[in-house]
Formats: C-alpha cells, sequence, structure tokens
C-alpha cells in the first residue's frame, strides 16, 4: 500500500486552500505526524503515551 508523506499532505492541503479560500498554514504538524504514525502503526505504546502527556 502506498502512503501519503507529510509534504505531500501538506501540499494537497496548501491547494485545496487555494482553491477553496482559508488561511493556509498547519496549525500543529505534529498531528499530522502523528496520524501518519498511528496509520503506519509505527508509533509505540509508550510514545503515544508521551505524546498525549506532552500536549496535554
Amino acid at each position: 500500500m502506498k502512503r501519503l508523506t507529510k509534504t505531500q499532505i501538506l501540499k494537497m492541503h496548501s491547494l485545496l486552500i487555494q482553491e477553496t479560500g482559508g488561511s493556509d498554514g498547519v496549525r500543529d504538524e505534529e498531528l499530522i505526524e502523528l496520524g501518519l504514525g498511528v496509520a503506519d502503526g509505527s508509533l509505540s505504546d509508550k510514545d503515544l503515551l508521551h505524546w498525549i502527556i506532552e500536549h496535554s
């Protein structure tokens, strides 16, 4: 299965904003990285717990 990279996701987001309007940019790029990690299955429980504590 092919997976999108963070760069590809940010580019698609930028193109969508250009087409539909709104503010370009992303508020929290770490959330994209988290989503990619979860989809990839590469986050361990320890990494996820650390991220949750750090961002709460």
